[in-house]
């Protein structure tokens, strides 16, 4: 039997289809599904979803607790991050599949999710949003409302994203949809080019005759609108949030995923203050319902950028080397079962060979190697001592 023929799946054919680095900011579907459907809940990754899960119920309606996920590269956080994130909202796709249906969960995990969708039926529903803080002039307030903004199909800029909404509240963002697509425009494109697009104008004016002509319109936009805005304070964030996720005046059960917020942070106190008062004022002032998961690959005592960070982020989960050897049994070393077998007494054969080849060295092997010989092959076991 040849070696790609042990595998459950055929190494030759099979390929990862996230290169093994996982993003909160993808919108590829097929990838989402295969993160979904290869994601192990094992170790720590379903104690994270547990302590993740029922700390929200626990406080939901009271001050919030964020949590924080760190680990290694290439450890998984931003996979657990995602892979919370469509299972809070269980995300449909297209053809009808649900997240959690296609997701291997202990019952534990399922039974926390079951609970987080009852209370939300029973409040303002289900949300999700995620994304990474990317660099740039931006403030963190700023930066983080873009991603709520954009979790519910909104532009993430300031002006534009409260230009719709203020269309919206007063009545009069679907007729002047109607009549952009009318003159043949697209309605978003034209929206974001508010300032200059005569398209534009022209239907805000007819929904607003009283301005009289286009040239009062594009100065009543650029007044009420202006084209920059470098910081909004932390009631103007809020009150954004609360207009673009409520819901008959209600708020849903809202996740926020904040990837890389370490690297985003790095060394800079300031920019570590910033994020502390965004995180507390979503946990304090948003009715309990909304819960901010950060993730960074150090833990929050290991730098004093991150200690800032302590107070906020007070579920703490922690991914360790053992979790990824998990997964790569499960998702990539898998074995056939009925060739198991062949691999125990092939390695039972020269196994003898293999100790006295490696006696002397930093492979040596260990008694703790002899059950993750047939998990790991062709690897040898002793790579986890190295890489340790």
């Amino acid at each position: 039997m040849k070696t790609r023929e042990l595998f459950l799946k055929d190494p030759l054919d099979w390929r990862i289809a996230n290169d093994g680095v996982s993003s909160n900011n993808t919108g590829d579907l097929d990838t989402l599904r295969y993160e979904l459907e290869t994601f192990v809940c094992d170790g720590e990754y379903a104690n994270g979803l547990v302590q993740i899960l029922q700390g929200f119920l626990d406080n939901l309606g009271k001050e919030q607790r964020a949590a924080w996920i760190s680990g290694f590269y290439g450890s998984g956080k931003s996979h657990l991050a995602k892979v919370l994130r469509y299972l809070w909202s269980d995300f449909v796709f297209p053809g009808g599949d649900a997240a959690r249906h296609m997701t291997e969960l202990p019952q534990e995990v399922r039974d926390l999710l079951t609970e987080l969708s009852t209370r939300g039926k029973q409040s303002g529903g289900l949300h999700s949003a995620g994304g990474t803080l990317k660099s740039g002039n931006d403030s963190v307030r700023l930066r983080v409302l873009g991603i709520i903004l954009e979790s519910v199909g909104l532009p993430p800029r300031y002006s534009e994203a409260r230009l719709i909404l203020d269309l919206r509240d007063e009545g009069t963002l679907e007729p002047i949809r109607t009549a952009i697509e009318t003159a043949g425009k697209n309605p978003a494109d034209e929206i974001r080019r508010l300032y200059t697009s005569k398209t534009f104008q022209n239907a805000y004016l007819s929904a607003h005759s009283h301005l009289g002509d286009v040239h009062n319109v594009g100065e009543a936009l650029r007044a009420q609108y202006g084209p920059k805005v470098d910081e909004i304070s932390i009631d103007d964030m809020l009150e954004m949030a609360r207009r673009a996720l409520g819901k008959d005046g209600e708020l849903p059960c809202t996740l926020v995923v904040l990837d890389e917020v370490q690297q985003f942070i790095g060394t800079d106190p300031a920019i570590a203050h910033d994020v502390q008062e965004v995180v507390e004022a979503l946990a304090k002032q948003m009715d309990g319902r909304v819960l901010v998961v950060g993730t960074g690959q150090s833990a929050l005592t290991d730098t004093p950028a991150l200690q800032r960070l302590m107070g906020r982020f007070t579920t703490k989960v922690h991914l360790k080397d053992n979790d990824v050897e998990k997964v790569v049994r499960t998702v990539v070393l898998q074995k056939k079962e009925q060739a198991k077998g062949a691999i125990g007494t092939l390695v039972g054969k020269h196994e003898g060979e293999i100790t006295r080849q490696l006696k002397t060295t930093r492979l040596a092997t260990r008694a703790e190697d002899d059950d993750a010989y047939v998990p790991d092959f062709p690897l040898l076991p002793v790579r986890q001592w190295v890489l340790s």
